[in-house]
C-alpha cells in the first residue's frame, strides 16, 4: 500500500495490509514462487524478514496472504505454516489467511474452517493467522462448524470473516445473511 492510503486508513482507524497473492496455474502461478517465498536459511526465514523491515518501515500492518498456486505437497504447506509462525514471533503484524491451501498442500477451498485448513489459523497453541478470509461458500452449516472449531481452538469465531464475492455482480450480489447473522442470535463469524 502507498502511504496516502495507509494515512488515510490510519487517520480513520482502519488498518491497511499488503497482500500477497500467489495466483492459480491457470492465470500463470508458478509453485517455485511459493517455495521461494517460504525458503529457510538455517532457522530463519529471509523473506519474512524483509516482509516485516518493509512492513515496519512503511508504517502499515501486515500481510493478507493469499497462496492459490496448485503443485504443492504436505512439506511446503508445513512450510508455509512454519513461515507464518515465524512472522508472528518476530514481529508485530498482522496476518491474514485465505481459505485455498490445505494441510496436504493442495489447493481446495474449504469454505469453512476445519480440519482440513486449522493449521493456518492454530497450531499446537501457535497463533498462525490473527484472521481467516473463509471462502465464498460457505453456508449456515459451515460457518456454525467454523465458531465451534475456532472457540475448541481458543479462538474467537469473529477471527473469522465469511467472504462475499462482490467483484462480479457488484452490490446485486446475494448473500445468506441469516447464516451470519441469525434472527434473535449473535451474529456466527465476521463478514
Amino acid at each position: 500500500p502507498n502511504p496516502g492510503v495507509i494515512d488515510a486508513g490510519h487517520r480513520n482507524g482502519v488498518p491497511v495490509y499488503g497482500t500477497i497473492f500467489l495466483p492459480p496455474t491457470a492465470y500463470g502461478g508458478q509453485i517455485q514462487w511459493v517455495r521461494d517465498l517460504v525458503q529457510k536459511s538455517g532457522s530463519t526465514f529471509p523473506v519474512a524478514d524483509k516482509l516485516i523491515e518493509m512492513t515496519e518501515y512503511y508504517g502499515f500492518d501486515g500481510w493478507f496472504i493469499n497462496q492459490e498456486t496448485a503443485g504443492g505437497d504436505a512439506q511446503l504447506a508445513e512450510d508455509v505454516r512454519d513461515f507464518m509462525i515465524y512472522l508472528q514471533d518476530n514481529s508485530n503484524l498482522e496476518i491474514q489467511w485465505y481459505d485455498s491451501m490445505v494441510e496436504s498442500g493442495g489447493i481446495s477451498w474449504q469454505n469453512q474452517l476445519n480440519s482440513s485448513n486449522d493449521w493456518f489459523f492454530q497450531h499446537e497453541g501457535n497463533l498462525v493467522s490473527d484472521w481467516m478470509f473463509l471462502n465464498f461458500n460457505w453456508n449456515e452449516t459451515r460457518l456454525t462448524n467454523s465458531a465451534t472449531l475456532a472457540a475448541t481452538l481458543g479462538r474467537s469465531p469473529y477471527e473469522l470473516y465469511a467472504g462475499i464475492d462482490v467483484q462480479s455482480n457488484g452490490y446485486n450480489t446475494g448473500a445468506n445473511w441469516g447464516a451470519l447473522f441469525p434472527e434473535g442470535a449473535e451474529h456466527v463469524t465476521s463478514v
